[in-house]
């Protein structure tokens, strides 16, 4: 029983650690190509991964966020699990 308890929680953080990753990598490439709000496109990749209301978004932009060399920054947070993505226009 408690192998099948540590196999479950493992599940569960690497499924969070994906589901982080890939909403901030594409959160960040959708808002540099396409203008989408970041949040939003957390929002619907948590959804897929079944993590809806549990998730948390910090975006940045260095200097602003339409130049050309600035750096946006994003953090996503879902359940235990942070990821961050980085891109320079």
């Amino acid at each position: 029983m408690p192998v099948l308890v540590f196999g479950l929680q493992v599940f569960s953080l690497q499924s969070a650690q994906l589901a982080a990753e890939s909403a901030a990598r594409h959160a960040l490439r959708s808002f540099a190509l396409n203008g989408v709000a970041p949040d939003q496109s957390v929002r619907s990749i948590a959804k897929d991964f079944n993590f809806s209301e549990d998730y948390k978004v910090s975006f940045s932009c260095d200097p602003d966020c339409i130049s050309a060399g600035s750096v946006l920054k994003i953090t996503v947070k879902i359940s235990s699990a942070t990821a961050t993505a980085k891109m320079i226009l």
